[in-house]
């Protein structure tokens, strides 16, 4: 097992003391190569006892006293008379660690700052840690980009910043460039001539860049951005048009509306369909019993279904029920859960709010109640398309009728995003945007066509700046951790190497 872990060392001897196991050990060779003239000598000069840390077995530390020899170098030429035997898979010259022990501080500090690591160890100090990190300095071979996303990152906020680029289809940052300015950008850009697509947000600096370096370049605009200054164009309306809250009679039908598919009964409706369709196709009853393992009784009911199934469950009382002329009289007046749940422990109530929580809600779909609404809440839903959201959804346009309009331009722009959209989709989208007479709209509007390109692009292509935006939070937290000694090599470092 040993000779697995040291192949160029023979152990003579394990001792421990206290927190430490110390192994005894010399080379297995007669002979070693002079490192300048590479000849092999056997005539020994000296020896002495070289120290060495090892990762940690069992928790435990680990010391290597290596009994090292010096030779004498017999080559004439060699400017080297004296050597010492070199273990090159073991540790590098003059260290003081093993490569293994080395390798595992590197991927510590791929995760944490110097001095965290420093307040761990106790052994290391910081700047020994820093100065590891930079000797260590490699650049990966990585495949010549094809489709990359480029973003910015703050330097200091709104004074100074620099770029990130990642290779979209490996998923790994491979630049970090000092500025943002269209000089520097370009200058990347053309030293990397394979690039055919970059995703990019709606920056200026960028889309130049980008043009200067390669007019044949696909630029994608990210689609998150996209949607992002759509809903700060709305949230501008909103603010000017409506009050920061207001109260609603919110008359829900739930007890008539049609309640979405379990997942029981969306997997059973699944199974009846597929037994209709290969009954249309010909396949006889006793192959289709043979085929899904049902019974045959089961399947002649199954080919006569024509709506989903329901599963019904018998009604089983719930904690609060007693209460319940109580909660259903605050959910009119307008209470919130909260308020009567603490209101109900006062009394008695023994259950948690999460047993609570759902009751009301349940009780909310049937009950005509007022509730406050304000312009985020509002936002939201014009925003969502959920099921649950349609009856306040269908008397938020009843009171603010002119809401309609924009509710049809966010479900029509969401619309846009699929393989088949073209330039004439989006530009009609603009002029429906403009007739909408909102001056937000109309500057998103003209936005769109200014980059339009780019922006069908974004919304044909898989291609998106998703993964760059993680790396820039990540570029962040190792800056922030490093206080003021990330400097860009030292980035560069933690960003691309040790990744």
């Amino acid at each position: 097992m040993l000779n697995e872990f040291l192949p160029e060392l023979e152990v003579v001897e394990v001792n421990r003391r206290d927190e430490t196991y110390q192994f005894i050990c010399h080379g297995k060779k007669s002979c070693a190569p002079c490192p300048h003239c590479t000849k092999s000598s056997h005539r020994v000069h000296s020896r002495y006892i070289r120290t060495l840390h090892d990762e940690r077995v069992f928790g435990f530390d680990v010391q290597l006293r290596i009994q090292a020899r010096r030779f004498f170098c017999d080559e004439l030429s060699c400017p080297s008379s004296i050597f010492t035997e070199r273990f090159p898979s073991l540790c590098r010259p003059h260290s003081r660690r093993t490569i293994r022990l080395e390798r595992g501080l590197l991927r510590l500090l791929s995760g944490m700052s110097a001095i965290g690591l420093e307040r761990i160890l106790n052994n290391i100090s910081d700047s020994t840690l820093l100065r590891l990190l930079k000797r260590s300095q490699h650049h990966r071979k990585t495949p010549d980009p094809r489709v990359v996303g480029i973003d910015d990152w703050a330097w200091r906020k709104r004074k100074k910043y620099g770029t990130i680029i990642c290779d979209l289809e490996t998923r790994r940052p491979i630049a970090l460039l000092p500025s943002r300015d269209v000089k520097t950008v370009c200058a990347w850009i053309r030293s990397h001539p394979t690039i055919q697509v970059v995703a990019r947000d709606g920056s200026m600096e960028f889309r130049e860049a980008i043009r200067l370096a390669d007019e044949t370049i696909q630029q994608v605009s990210d689609r998150w951005h996209l949607f992002h200054n759509l809903g700060k164009k709305i949230e501008d309306i909103l603010k000017r048009r409506l009050p920061y809250s207001e109260k609603i009679l919110l008359e829900p039908d739930g007890l008539n509306a049609e309640r979405e598919l379990t997942d029981a009964e969306r997997r059973k409706w699944t199974l009846i369909l597929t037994v209709q369709q290969d009954a249309r196709q010909g396949v006889p009853i006793s192959e289709l019993i043979r085929r899904h393992h049902i019974d045959p009784k089961t399947c002649r009911r199954y080919l006569q279904m024509t709506e989903p199934p329901r599963i019904s469950r018998s009604h089983r009382r719930h904690s609060a029920d007693i209460y319940k002329g109580d909660i259903v009289r605050w959910i009119r007046q307008g209470r919130t859960t909260e308020w009567m749940y603490r209101t109900l422990k006062r009394k008695g109530y023994l259950r948690g709010i999460s047993t609570f929580r759902p009751y009301v809600a349940r009780l909310k779909k049937a009950v005509p109640h007022e509730i406050n609404i304000n312009r985020r809440i509002i936002q939201k839903v014009l925003w969502e398309d959920e099921p649950s959201n349609k009856p306040l959804l269908i008397k938020i346009l009843d009171i603010h009728p002119f809401l309609k309009v924009l509710n049809e331009l966010v479900r029509s722009f969401k619309n846009l995003f699929s393989e088949a959209t073209s330039e004439q989709d989006i530009l009609w989208w603009c002029e429906q945007a403009q007739r909408a007479n909102e001056a937000p709209l109309a500057s998103f509007a003209t936005y769109i066509r200014g980059d339009i390109d780019a922006i069908r692009l974004g919304m044909t292509l898989p291609w998106s700046n998703g993964m760059v935006e993680g790396q820039v939070n990540r570029l962040k937290t190792i800056k922030r951790q490093m206080y003021g000694r990330a400097g860009l090599e030292l980035l560069r470092i933690k960003i691309l190497n040790v990744t």
